[in-house]
């Protein structure tokens, strides 16, 4: 369910507060910066907390009871924000605060659940093909709730009301509670997961088990490349209403945004099989390599189309391209982890995601500074009956060649400072065997 809302919430969160409540930009961007310096404090501490033995882990795991927590409260928290009291054009200050305080409270629950899933991963799935394709149905399954999330909601909501939007959420909890209780078998931590957790007997400092993490250069590699990969890709999925609406002028009941939505998910899914054997015959960091490059690449493709046909096209190849970068991070990160663990001699998977999350979400809020900066800049305003041409190349740059350019400091990143080549992580995996770990 989390990933579903965070589909939502991407797709729509900044059109909403933007477009239909009609608040300042400017405070949808400050607010966004102090949902970051609280990201920067919830996503490690909790990947930390997850870490530390409990009473709990005897009974449930190290991970279950987190996921089982953190996941309805989400979807809740996801319904309240969009139901913001009063009207900004008299005073924003209630809206804002509204915004604050619910999108603190949704990226904490979100956190509970979503890093203890990506930290229960390397710890479920050992060997390297398990991973390639856990993986791949990971990502499928991802995907899928993504779009559901990006593309139900647009089914659902109704230009000019925003009451419209609370009851879009209220049916995309719905669905995701349904998927939730269903993925319950598959989050439970097997007998030896649990025996294993169990043996860890000492807590750690908290800004220790921070401090260890940063140091792994192969870590700060693929926190770097996950957070400008993560940009991306939620500027491509904040931009979809935007673009349609204000550069392509696609009339509505083309329902070009919920096309476009459903073609890109079909065509990563469809891609990852592909990517699958790719990286299986050149490794992690060739294949990752090259899907950051394709995507930055395909992505001027965008600026040249002007119609559904070449918008669907553009898509299509973006979906190709992303999907190699969607499968190859989650598989560096496995390898780091299990660098990670060999170094300390004990599974280390809950710090190494809560730090890894912290700057994943970091890079939801560079695309919301991306579109503040840009919206004012180029003077977008939603009210008026025409669109500049000036607002219309903002649109485009911020779905384009900005965070584009990200993708290729990533990719020089990866070919620099990624050390992890298929031969030694067969060495480190020998050695975690021998350990027990």
């Amino acid at each position: 369910m989390t990933k579903s809302a965070a589909g939502m919430f991407l797709a729509t969160i900044f059109y909403f507060y933007e477009t239909e409540i009609l608040l300042p930009t400017i405070y949808i961007g400050v607010g966004n910066i102090l949902f970051f310096i609280w990201d920067a404090i919830n996503d490690p501490l909790i990947g930390h907390i997850s870490d530390q033995p409990n009473r709990m882990w005897k009974k449930w795991g190290r991970r279950f009871p987190w996921i089982m927590i953190g996941t309805i409260p989400t979807g809740i928290t996801l319904i309240l924000l969009y139901l913001p009291p009063g009207d900004p054009a008299i005073n924003p200050w209630p809206v804002f605060f509204w915004f604050i305080v619910l999108v603190f409270l949704h990226e904490l629950f979100y956190t509970m659940s979503s890093c203890n899933i990506m930290a229960l991963f390397p710890e479920k799935f050992r060997s390297e093909p398990e991973r390639n394709k856990n993986a791949s149905i990971g990502q499928i399954l991802q995907r899928f709730a993504n779009v559901i999330g990006s593309a139900l909601p647009l089914v659902l909501i109704v230009d000019g009301d925003p009451s419209s939007y609370w009851k879009a959420a209220t049916v995309l909890v719905g669905i995701g509670v349904l998927f939730f209780i269903l993925g319950i078998p598959g989050v439970r931590e097997s007998e030896t997961m649990i025996t294993r957790a169990i043996q860890v007997e000492e807590k750690e400092p908290f800004f220790a088990t921070i401090k260890e993490a940063m140091k792994l250069k192969n870590f700060r590699s693929v926190v770097i490349i996950g957070v400008l990969n993560t940009t991306f890709s939620a500027c491509l999925i904040s931009s979809i209403l935007y673009w349609t609406n204000y550069v392509l002028f696609l009339p509505e009941d083309s329902q070009a945004d919920i096309i476009l939505m459903v073609v890109w998910f079909v065509t990563v899914v469809c891609s990852i099989p592909i990517w699958n054997i790719v990286i299986s015959k050149i490794g992690n960091k060739k294949a990752m390599i090259a899907g950051l490059l394709s995507t930055g690449i395909s992505s001027f493709l965008v600026l040249f189309m002007s119609d559904l046909t070449g918008a669907i096209i553009s898509v299509v190849l973006l979906g190709i391209t992303m999907s190699g970068t969607f499968l190859g991070i989650t598989l560096m990160f496995c390898d780091i982890v299990d660098e990670a663990s060999l170094n300390a001699k004990k599974r280390k998977e809950g710090i190494y995601a809560g730090t890894f999350t912290f700057f994943d979400r970091l890079g939801y809020v560079l695309q919301t500074i991306i579109f503040t900066v840009v919206h004012i800049a180029t003077k977008f305003d939603p009210e008026s009956s025409t669109i500049s041409v000036s607002a219309q190349a903002g649109i485009l740059a911020s779905f384009t060649w900005i965070p584009a350019i990200g993708l290729f400091i990533a990719a020089f990143i990866a070919w620099k400072s990624y050390t992890l080549t298929p031969d030694k992580m067969t060495t480190i995996k020998h050695d975690l065997k021998e350990l027990g770990l």
